[in-house]
């Protein structure tokens, strides 16, 4: 047998053997847990708080669109155990606009902070000068979803 032939043969059996290792059947290995964000957690949280307002800017350089800025989330929790998810959302229901940002908590986690970006509207989908703009916070885990920050504001659209 050739040594190119060998190397193929080789390679093909390793990624075979890693494919079975890891697959349902076997079930040795915690490749497929690591993945996911939930486990068996909870966190108490001791404070959340926007890094900004939500608000309605137009956008620079000539682009024509009017800009949701969208904060981001700083969470500081007195107790975690186990492996939970932040679930950063902010809704602007007369836009049809809803948007999600996740973040994993784990043991012992003290901060987090959850990102969301931006989001732009053509000009002539804002009918109103002011919209209603929902943030919340929630923890989820297999054992516990409940609802840690809840704020229903109301954000102006800026002059452009």
């Amino acid at each position: 047998m050739d040594a190119s032939r060998t190397v193929t043969l080789l390679s093909v059996a390793v990624v075979l053997g890693t494919l079975v290792v890891t697959g349902p059947l076997v079930g040795g290995t915690d490749a497929d847990r690591a993945s996911t964000d939930l486990g068996d957690g909870t966190a108490t949280i001791e404070r959340v708080q926007l890094t900004d307002s939500p608000s309605f800017s137009p956008g620079r350089f000539g682009t024509g669109v009017v800009y949701l800025r969208i904060p981001d989330v700083a969470i500081e929790f007195s107790s975690t155990s186990g492996r939970s998810r932040l679930v950063y959302r902010v809704a602007v229901p007369g836009l049809g606009f809803d948007r999600v940002g996740t973040g994993v908590v784990g043991p012992g986690t003290i901060h987090r902070q959850v990102e969301m970006s931006d989001r732009a509207f053509a000009p002539d989908t804002l009918d109103r000068d002011r919209y209603r703009v929902n943030v919340s916070v929630r923890i989820q885990s297999f054992s516990v979803d409940r609802t840690v920050f809840q704020r229903n504001l109301t954000v102006e659209v800026g002059d452009g």
